[in-house]
């Protein structure tokens, strides 16, 4: 049937069958005829063909079966097609080309070969309220150059995509419900464009909405979920705009980008995808669709993203509402580099943000909170993280593993119940200009070898630690600001700190790496700034460590090491704390104006110390304190080990032996494991009680420092320790230079200890020393005081100088003097209290104030030996009671008397060299009474009566001089012993020596007093 230009006619209830070419032709501009309640079917072209600009109503037929379109439009034709059924067609439903017009409302169209409604070429139509479906057909394409308005359709069920946009078209697509498809619910390629508004698309068997080959739609204000893939998929180059849309419940991902696709995915609302279990729920509309359903409350969720970018996509992705997921709420992977951009991405049951597989994006200004972890980087991928907010995690802001690298920097990392930032599992991340603040752990947590590289950042008041290293962790920390953690700055442990390891965790050889801190601010950490634990071996140079801290740097634990360099260390309550297992290397570091100690050595800590400055401290600069050794009897200890045996026997395993040496770096330390600490070239400024106190049964070697300015004293030996103290220098202590504490040890060799405001040295009683080679001069009062009950022996040092005596000994003690060298003392070279069991032999006491030598307070010690000239006054002077053995003494140019001895002295007096004093040679040999005293001429006439009395009895005389021989050879055996005898036994012989040889000396007085008369 034709119907030609100007028809108006009505054609009703008619049968249109098995026309050859179209069933219904209406052409022509001014044609406008109606067509109602027909049946068109079966012809063998378009069942109604319009076009010339030809207008038409077509409503309530039924158009099926033909071969060509069931309605074709073309050439400006504008019928209105309303209320049909157009179905069962070998072509489109409904086909508008060639700039065709019209409208299609409220019609059925469905199980149509190719789509339900086509539009081409220009076509304009408006395409609204249709029920597009079938299993045959697709519901819309539109393509080369189509621009249809599109709304209020339901497109559902259909075998091809709900809508198809192809070609340069530019629909506008709005308020549909795109539904149940198995295909794409709309699938834009091939260049498209257009604008897709305002559409519920949902459960359909592929994505929501797919764009690829360089389509380009504006997606804006949908409503996409609950489809069997991608709610909105981009592949294969897409691109457009993707914007204010809510995208939820479907199952493989909210939006999905991939192959170099790039669109712009920006103000939508993101979340938990993949609905498993559905409930049945109508929608208003003007048809309720049996197949709409929505989410049934609690239904169990896979592991999709409510983003997804992967294979090479990219995109700008910018304020999104990403939230909800049951897995992470973005991912990206396999060489992704997508833009994300001031998206709020939270409460996601996994990461905020999972980044694999070498991807790369750019994340800036994003705030991502409340999810499990903020962003999770793994497995090669390197992105760019800048001015995100990561914050509030129920586990950690940033973790990074798998040789996973990438920027992050300008971030707040804050608020997070475990560690800020995680990095293991050779994550190599760099982290700079970061505020990584108030985690309710650790901040930054570094281990399984870890590296990284974090510089100018601010890690602050976290619960915990600001930073935790430990298993083989190697990460460079520089410029950082570390401060305000509860527990402390940062803590190396657990074999942290070094590691040549790969991702297999095994060794191949490679460069070894150290986790270093460099040129950081560690302050005001409510605990220590550093703490090295068991295995830890940090390099920590060039920091800054102050703020009241506990301690700036505090190592203890099982070969606690660590090489600490040219740090500054000030204002902290101790600066350097060595404890148990203890070993590290401390060079070149300032350490001052701590409030306590600058370096404290204690509990079996041991330590090297070379050519620090430490100054200042408000009690000691250096305190070294050791523990009492146990004694065990040795049946106990038997006892003891044989239990062992048996116990280990019993299961098949040998007694371990004991492991008391730690090896560090070549180095072994002391081997009895006592608290140890070597000390070399450093430079100790101040110190509030002193500079170094030795303290508690410790050892330490000290070696070529400078000590000076203290409060107190320069070296301060407490009871038990047991240093080697040589070639420092000591000077301008307001105390002693050299304090050695009852009960005190040590070796004491080669030092300069000056400018002391009291003695250069004081051993206390009971104080064991060997004092060899000493320079003390310049001191305020005496070089060398020796308390009562020392046992010490001096040798080959140097007195000079000093305020009042080269030496003084202040009571009994059993001391040995020998080849020292005591001149120009403002007093006497020796002073000697009440001591007998001193031997002083070899020594030269020259240039002295007053007398070489002085003995007071009943004083009887052995001098031998000694060259005494030059003094101020006597050679040796003997007050008080004073007695004194001298013998073989060279006693010469002084200016008083060679010998002096006051009223009740009682000198013993052999073979010395008494000449050229000021009081003439008649004093050689002699001891010279005080003038004018009768009472003592008295004395002396009765001693030489006494003695004329004794030549009477000649024969017994030379019995006597034999007699006195024997006793003068063991005499001089017992005052040349070598060394001071230490144990009581051998203590208890020498004094029975000693009393033998007096007694000889006694016996040899009266024979020669015999011989004489």
């Amino acid at each position: 049937m034709a119907i030609c230009s100007g028809c108006t006619s009505v054609l009703i209830d008619n049968t249109i069958v098995s026309h050859r070419k179209a069933g219904c032709l209406i052409y022509g501009t001014r044609t406008h005829p109606t067509l109602l309640r027909n049946l068109i079917e079966h012809s063998e072209q378009a069942g109604v063909y319009l076009y010339a600009g030809a207008k038409a109503t077509i409503e309530d037929n039924e158009v099926r079966g033909n071969a060509g379109p069931g309605i074709l439009i073309t050439e400006k034709a504008d019928p209105l097609v309303q209320r049909n059924d157009i179905h069962s067609g070998d072509d489109a439903g409904v086909l508008a080309h060639e700039q065709g017009l019209g409208t299609v409302l409220h019609n059925n169209v469905y199980n149509n070969r190719t789509f339900g409604v086509v539009v081409l070429t220009g076509g304009r139509t408006v395409v609204r309220a249709n029920w597009l479906h079938g299993r045959r057909q697709g519901g819309l394409l539109v393509d080369e150059g189509g621009m249809p308005e599109v709304f209020e359709n339901d497109i559902e069920g259909n075998t091809k995509a709900g809508i198809m946009l192809r070609g340069a078209c530019t629909p506008h697509i709005h308020h549909n419900k795109v539904h149940h498809g198995r295909d794409a619910g709309i699938h834009c390629t091939e260049g498209a464009g257009g604008t897709i508004e305002e559409n519920d698309v949902y459960e359909n068997e592929h994505a929501g909405i797919g764009v690829e080959k360089g389509a380009a739609p504006l997606i804006r204000r949908n409503r996409i979920y609950n489809g069997k893939q991608a709610g909105a998929f981009y592949f294969d180059g897409g691109l457009g705009t993707f914007e204010e849309n809510e995208v939820w419940g479907n199952e493989e991902a909210g939006v999905q980008i991939i192959e170099a696709s790039d669109p712009l995915v920006q103000r939508n609302q993101l979340r938990k995808q993949a609905l498993a279990d559905l409930l049945l729920k109508p929608m208003a509309a003007e048809r309720e669709n049996p197949h709409e359903k929505v989410a049934k409350h609690g239904a169990r969720h896979k592991d999709i993203a409510p983003l997804w970018v992967h294979s090479g996509g990219k995109g700008d992705v910018r304020d999104n509402d990403i939230y909800e997921s049951d897995w992470h709420g973005v991912a990206i992977g396999s060489q992704a580099t997508p833009l994300l951009q001031r998206n709020r991405i939270h409460n996601n049951r996994r990461s905020g943000v999972f980044i694999e597989d070498g991807a790369a994006p750019f994340l800036l200004e994003n705030d991502v909170h409340h999810n499990w972890v903020g962003v999770e980087v793994i497995e090669h991928a390197e992105p760019t993280l800048r001015g995100n907010k990561i914050h509030h995690m129920r586990l950690g802001g940033l973790w990074v593993y798998k040789e996973a690298r990438g920027l992050y920097e300008g971030n707040e990392i804050c608020h997070n119940a475990k560690a800020g930032v995680r990095v293991w599992a050779l994550g190599d991340p760099t982290l700079q200009g970061n505020k990584i603040h108030s985690g309710k752990t650790c901040g930054v947590l570094v281990y399984e070898c870890g590296k990284g590289h974090f510089v100018d950042n601010d890690i602050y008041n976290h619960k915990e630690w600001n930073v935790e290293v430990k298993r083989f962790a190697t990460p460079l920390f520089e410029k950082n600001r570390i401060y305000g953690a509860h527990m402390g700055g940062v803590y190396c442990h657990g074999g942290g700190g070094i590691g040549a390891f790969t991702s297999d965790f095994t060794n191949r050889d490679s460069a070894i790496t150290r986790f270093t801190l460099q040129n950081n601010d560690i302050y005001a950490n409510f605990g220590v700034g550093v703490s090295i634990g068991n295995d830890g071996v940090p390099v920590i140079k060039g920091n800054r460590f102050y703020g009241g801290q506990t301690a700036a740097i505090y190592v203890a634990g099982d070969k606690a090491q660590g090489t600490i360099t040219d740090n500054e260390i000030y204002e902290n309550k101790d600066g350097i704390v060595l404890r148990e297992g203890a070993m590290p290397h401390v060079e070149r570091n300032s350490i001052h104006h701590q409030t306590r100690r600058g370096v404290i050595v204690c509990a079996k800590g041991q330590g090297m110390l070379v050519e620090n400055e430490i100054s200042h401290s408000g009690t000691y600069n250096v305190e070294v304190r050791g523990e009492k050794p146990k004694v065990v009897p040795s049946g106990l200890a038997a006892l003891e080990l044989e239990r062992k045996k048996k116990l280990y026997a019993a299961m098949g395993l040998l007694v371990p032996l004991p492991k008391n040496g730690v090896t560090i770096a070549g180095l072994l330390t002391d081997e009895s494991g006592r608290t140890s600490v070597h000390f070399r070239h450093n430079r100790l400024v101040g110190g509030g009680l002193g500079s170094v106190y030795l303290a508690d049964y410790s050892k330490g070697y000290l070696k070529g420092n400078s000590i000076s300015e203290c409060s107190g004293t320069g070296v301060v030996v407490g009871v038990g320790a047991d240093p080697e103290v040589s070639d420092n220098v000591i000077s301008t202590c307001a105390q002693y230079g050299l304090h050695v504490h009852p009960g005190g040890r040590g070796r004491f060799q080669a030092n300069k200890i000056s400018q002391s405001a009291s003695a250069g040295v004081c051993i206390e009683a009971e104080a064991t020393s060997d004092l060899r080679a000493n320079d003390i001069f310049d001191n305020d009062e005496q070089g060398l005081l020796i308390r009562m009950g020392a046992l010490c022996r001096v040798t080959a040092n140097t007195m000079r100088g000093n305020g009042t005596s080269g030496i003084e000994i202040d009571g009994e003690s059993l001391c040995q003097l020998r080849d020292n060298d005591l001149y120009g003392n403002k007093g006497c070279g020796l002073l000697v209290r009440a001591a007998s069991e001193l031997v002083v032999a070899n020594n030269e006491m020259r240039e002295n104030g007053s007398a070489g030598v002085l003995l007071v307070e009943g004083a009887n010690p052995l001098l031998a030996k000694n060259l005494v000239r030059h003094n101020g006054t006597n050679g040796v002077r003997c007050e008080s009671g004073a007695k004194g053995r001298l013998e073989r003494n060279v006693i010469e140019e002084n200016g008083a008397s060679g010998i002096y001895a006051e009223l009740g002295c009682s000198p013993t007096i052999g073979e010395n060299s008494v000449q050229r004093n000021e009081d003439g040679e008649g004093a050689m040999g002699a001891t010279v009474l005080t003038a004018g005293d009768e009472e003592a001429a008295a004395a002396g006439l009765g001693a030489l009566a006494d003695a004329m009395r004794v030549a009477k009895l000649a024969a017994d005389a030379e019995a006597a001089v034999q007699e006195a021989a024997i006793h003068r050879e063991r005499a001089e055996q017992a005052m040349e012993a070598p060394e001071e005898p230490t144990e009581p036994s051998e203590l208890q012989k020498l004094k029975e020596q000693r009393r033998a040889a007096r007694l000889a000396l006694k016996a040899k007085e009266v024979a020669d007093a015999a011989i004489a008369s």
